[in-house]
């Protein structure tokens, strides 16, 4: 004799109007979250940009108050509180001649003026960067300060050129058949290795083409090879820019950590 089958208690499976709410729900929290994650990303390379017109409008009240460039001032022991010994002590050798003996492009080594220029900006309370003031480390949050983007592996440097050369500026993209030479002053460097010489490609390279046009665009032209903002890194389809004679840009379709950038500050 056959019986009829009956569905117990609990037992009933979901109908396709569930399933398709649940897979609503799932995708409004995926959705969610990565929006939340484009968010925060966003507000880091907002305050990254902000940084550097700190540090720009930082070093321009620094040379008011004290008639050179931070890093590079002589007795500052005297004139910098709590300044007695490095890394905020101005170095010896080349102290007082208006430059930070390292270019913007050559590593940074502890103790130099390179470095002392941020625990000398520090100490007088120009700037609340994120390092440790005292820590001599060649590192990003120890002795120079890391970038709100990247994690902690993007940080700040500062270096002079007195001649504007190429050779101060490794990788730089430049136009095809333009000028080889940059305007001579101080320079704030955003790059992925404290330890490394600026190179045309990682690990110096920090910031995605897209994340360097925005800064570069939210200080000048937003072109990679003109402008006191200028990007380092490979040129061509797979790296941080174009290269061609009538103009260069920055390839934003690239998602990689290809581009670095030098900006001129005034002072």
């Amino acid at each position: 004799m056959t019986h009829p089958t009956q569905t117990r208690r609990g037992e009933r499976g979901f109908t396709l109007v569930e399933l398709a709410i649940v897979l609503v729900i799932i995708g409004l929290l995926i959705g969610g979250v990565l929006q939340g994650r484009q968010m925060i990303a966003n507000a880091q390379l907002t305050r990254t940009a902000a940084d550097i017109d700190a540090f720009d409008a930082a070093f321009s009240n620094f040379y008011d108050m004290f008639g050179g460039i931070p890093g590079d001032i002589a007795n500052s022991t005297q004139r910098i509180p709590n300044c007695a010994a490095a890394p905020c002590l101005t170095p010896a050798a080349g102290a007082g001649n208006g430059r930070l003996e390292q270019a913007p492009g050559a590593v940074k080594p502890a103790n130099s003026e390179a470095m002392a220029a941020w625990h000398q900006l520090s100490n007088v309370d120009l700037i609340s960067a994120d390092f440790q003031v005292g820590n001599g480390t060649n590192g990003y949050g120890a002795g120079l300060p890391k970038a709100p983007i990247g994690g902690g592996s993007i940080g700040f440097e500062v270096g002079s050129t007195v001649t504007g050369a190429a050779s101060d500026f490794p990788g730089l993209i430049s136009l095809a058949g333009g000028p080889t030479t940059m305007q001579v002053g101080q320079y704030l460097v955003i790059k992925g290795s404290a330890g490394a010489v600026v190179t045309a490609a990682p690990p110096a390279a920090a910031l995605t083409p897209k994340e360097a046009e925005i800064i570069d665009r939210k200080r000048d032209d937003g072109s990679p090879a003109s402008g006191s903002v200028r990007g380092f890194g490979g040129t061509g389809k797979a790296n941080c820019a174009t290269a061609a004679a009538a103009g260069s840009f920055y390839n934003s379709a690239n998602s990689a950590p290809l581009c670095g950038i030098y900006v001129r500050m005034s002072s």
